[in-house]
């Protein structure tokens, strides 16, 4: 048996939700925070956590089966750490040229040049049995507004 542990899972749902109150939770957070106009973005900015592209996570339950040397182990599947604030500034950056919606913009002077992390994950062991190749911030933003943009959200 092997044993993945990932921290926030987020990245385009693979299922059709009717709206955005049906997502899964993490997406759901993801959406209203850096997605949803309004005060709701401002409690969250600073919120330092771990996170994972839902994607790489399948990726990594793939190989943990197909993968002799992941048996037995329990392994952190995380690409890194964030501030939330981060997830509204690349959003605001990286929005698909089709996206018409306001994004709202957080508190973008939190994340003014630095990025201090109050945690660290040890993914070395995900790298080196699992050899997962983690989607960016970037890459997972505009993966998540172009199938918001595709619901017409």
């Amino acid at each position: 048996m092997t044993v993945l542990n990932p921290p926030f899972v987020t990245g385009p749902a693979f299922q059709a939700p009717a709206s955005p109150a049906d997502l899964p939770s993490t997406l759901k957070i993801w959406y209203n925070l850096v997605v949803v106009p309004g005060e709701k973005a401002r409690p969250a900015v600073l919120a330092n956590a771990g996170w994972v592209d839902v994607r790489d996570l399948a990726e990594a339950h793939v190989r943990a089966l197909e993968i002799q040397e992941a048996g037995s182990e329990r392994i952190i599947v995380s690409e890194g750490v964030y501030i939330f604030q981060e997830w509204l500034d690349i959003a605001n950056k990286v929005k698909p040229e089709g996206y018409k919606k306001e994004l709202p913009k957080g508190l973008p002077e939190l994340t003014a040049g630095i990025s201090t992390y109050n945690l660290k994950y040890d993914i070395s062991k995900a790298s080196r049995v699992l050899n997962i190749r983690y989607r960016t911030k970037e890459e997972t933003t505009r993966d998540i507004l172009e199938w918001v943009a595709e619901r017409g959200w």
